[in-house]
């Protein structure tokens, strides 16, 4: 299942010679001599807008206001025959993105403390290597909010989106389009203290009843203070409900097994290569 301003990575053979990345918004719907189109169940079809093309992989976003229901994705590479597809498009179709890129493992995430008076500061996920950094949780009167970066879950109803970690249920205190980067969703949710001393946690996002892949963080055995050198660029002036990030470079969706990995042209998937975008 995928839904309309998702972000894709297509898989085949033979796209293109040549590879390149997007350096501008809006997006370009060729890269490479590579173009995407999706046709919905409407009919209507539309160009994807593309991150980045090389011979056997184009990552794009499925365009907006394509139409639920069965639609065809067609690849049409730099000189070769068009390749086409046949994928469901829903409201939803999440997909949660990780440090390594292939989906699963330490959550590609950052975080928010709020303190007994409401004051924000950062708190480290991960650091400029994108290694999990243990999250202190902080005294009794502090909440920590984890900003889960994802793609796919801005359709969603209200209340549709759950999250666990560790197996204990997060509450959530909002989700949208992230705002600065192209197809990237947020999901705010509230890391539980009952995590104290748990260490590596798996993390669950539940969207419309669908799960998405499970990633991890990792959580301090003890309030300690944040590591020296840690703190994550992240502005503070937003309110809890969303507050604001400045979120790693979102790398191609999960390569997992679920059906809303972000992946097409299943004969054809591969790992995907460590100069994706």
């Amino acid at each position: 299942m995928f839904a309309a301003n998702e972000i894709v990575a297509v898989f085949g053979q033979g796209f293109t010679t040549d590879t390149e990345i997007a350096n501008e918004t809006p997006l370009p719907t060729t890269l490479a001599g590579v173009t995407i189109e999706v046709t919905d169940s409407a009919g209507q079809t539309r160009q994807s807008p593309q991150f980045f093309a090389s011979p056997g992989q184009v990552n794009a976003m499925i365009p907006n206001e394509t139409a639920e229901g069965m639609a065809t994705m067609t690849v049409m590479p730099d000189g070769g025959d068009p390749q086409s597809t046949m994928i469901m498009i829903g409201a939803t179709g999440p997909g949660v993105f990780a440090v390594n890129q292939i989906g699963s493992g330490q959550a590609a995430a950052a975080g928010i403390r709020v303190d007994g008076a409401g004051v924000q500061t950062p708190v480290a996920v991960i650091d400029r290597r994108g290694a999990a950094v243990p999250i202190d949780l902080g005294p009794e009167s502090d909440q920590v909010v984890l900003l889960i970066f994802a793609t796919g879950v801005r359709g969603a109803g209200r209340g549709k989106v759950q999250v666990t970690m560790g197996g204990e249920t997060a509450e959530v205190l909002g989700f949208a389009a992230q705002g600065q980067f192209v197809g990237l969703d947020q999901i705010n949710a509230i890391i539980p203290r009952s995590l104290i001393g748990r260490g590596e946690v798996d993390v669950q996002v539940i969207v419309d009843g669908r799960p998405a892949n499970v990633v991890t963080i990792l959580i301090q055995s003890a309030s300690a203070g944040p590591p020296a050198g840690s703190t994550p660029e992240v502005p503070t002036e937003n309110t809890p409900e969303r507050p604001a990030a400045d979120p790693p470079e979102p790398p191609p969706p999960p390569a997992d097994d679920s059906p809303d990995g972000g992946y097409l042209f299943e004969e054809d998937r591969q790992t995907n290569p460590s100069n994706d975008d």
